[in-house]
């Protein structure tokens, strides 16, 4: 790729970024202010099982089919292929996977210390079956390196979502029902995506062969485990805080850290743009080109984020103190906790997917496994004692830790000088 078309690339990504980034902070602060911290705790504990179950739904379908259209994306016979199996798999596995959850339920909800959370789980499983195929489905449009429409489609998710919440407020909807805008807007992005496919990147749907479900199933099932971690450890802390402490604390913490976790989103911003580029380069031999250009965007990304980090660390007692009420004050120690893991490990963020990209899903399983351990550890061990600081300082180590073992990672197993 030419480095006009990544700028390009980048430019149109860090637009869909602030969309996104913009949108997920009103929608907080649209629950916050108009139902309350302890509402807020709740729809983002909801949320926290809407991403966990997604990933026992798309079973690691995702990372299968970009690396597949990465390679292939020139050869529509053989994507074609791809994309029809990806869909048939996905489709099946969600809608199972979805069923199984729904009867444990039961069994799950009494570890949590919230009594609107089952009504809040009900109305967003809808939008689990949805999410899990448009994870699927967003990934081969950006294997086709399709990064405009891939930009307008991921911003489009959330601001769906604040739209549903904005007309959730006029209604008014019931506090523990606002997850209903979290499925509703998964379905119209659904139908949004199957179109792109068919005009946007001209799929036609095949009888795949038999080789390619199997392909694209044992390579999802070698990568289900690494993604599942991966997406588990932006979550378990909200999870783990909603059993050991109360519906208010877990929406004081959830505003400090949807906010970093915003400002962690221009990472993947990177990582989307070059995982096509890695995973090309390393299909070609290109090694030793790949770890230059790689550490060209470590050392970029470490300055501008930086930058970022500071002007929002400065910003948000601000923030709080016009949006909110008092109870939301003390959110800006842990946002201060969240953004010094950030600023140390921001430079080997966006290429987490270094392992996926060169075709190793059991090195990223591995890598991952080991993050969500060490995660899960931190978290039962700094949660009971120090509540929502302990929390954020347990996801902040493990941003830390994630960076170290993707640097040694990546010249071990790759031969990767990043």
């Amino acid at each position: 790729m030419t480095n006009n078309r990544i700028q390009r690339d980048v430019t149109w990504n860090l637009v869909s970024f602030a969309i996104l980034g913009v949108s997920g902070i009103l929608i907080n602060v649209l629950v916050g202010r108009f139902y309350g911290a302890a509402v807020l705790g709740v729809f983002n504990l909801a949320f926290s099982f809407y991403i966990t179950i997604s990933q026992f739904s798309v079973l690691g379908l995702q990372f299968s089919v970009l690396r597949y259209i990465s390679e292939y994306f020139d050869r529509p016979i053989v994507s074609n292929a791809i994309i029809s199996s990806a869909i048939i798999l996905t489709v099946v596995n969600s809608t199972a996977s979805l069923l199984v959850f729904a009867l444990a339920s039961e069994f799950l909800l009494p570890l949590f210390n919230s009594d609107q959370l089952p009504t809040a789980l009900w109305s967003i499983f809808p939008g689990v079956w949805a999410f899990a195929i448009n994870k699927v489905l967003i990934n081969i449009v950006n294997g086709h390196r399709h990064m405009r429409a891939y930009a307008c489609i991921q911003a489009g998710r959330y601001l769906l979502i604040m739209v549903g919440i904005v007309v959730a407020t006029r209604v008014p909807l019931n506090g523990a029902r606002l997850t209903l805008c979290v499925s509703i807007a998964e379905i119209i992005l659904l139908v949004i995506l199957v179109g792109y496919l068919f005009f946007g990147i001209r799929w036609r749907p095949v009888i795949p062969a038999r080789a390619w479900l199997s392909t694209q199933f044992l390579f999802g099932a070698k990568s289900f485990l690494g993604g599942a971690m991966s997406e588990l450890n932006t979550r378990i802390d909200v999870l783990m805080l909603g059993m050991f402490t109360s519906e208010l604390q877990v929406g004081v913490y959830s505003m400090a850290a949807m906010i970093a976790e915003g400002i962690g989103q221009l990472a993947v911003v990177v990582r989307n743009v070059i995982n096509p580029i890695i995973g090309k380069s390393i299909s070609d031999g290109e090694i030793l080109r790949l770890g230059v250009f790689l550490r060209k965007c470590r050392t970029r990304f470490y300055f501008f984020m930086g930058g970022v980090l500071a002007a929002t660390i400065a910003a948000y007692p601000f923030f709080i103190g016009h949006f909110f009420s008092a109870e939301f004050k003390e959110s800006h120690l842990v946002f201060v906790v969240f953004c010094s893991g950030l600023a140390m490990a921001a430079g080997y963020l966006p290429m987490e997917m270094i392992f996926i990209q060169a075709g190793k899903p059991v090195t990223h399983t591995i890598f991952k496994v080991s993050v969500f351990a060490t995660n899960i550890i931190l978290n039962i061990s700094l949660i009971p004692a120090f509540g929502i600081y302990g929390a954020s300082a347990a996801t902040a180590s493990v941003n830390v830790i994630s960076a170290i073992i993707i640097r040694y990672g990546a010249r071990q197993k790759l031969g990767l000088r990043i």
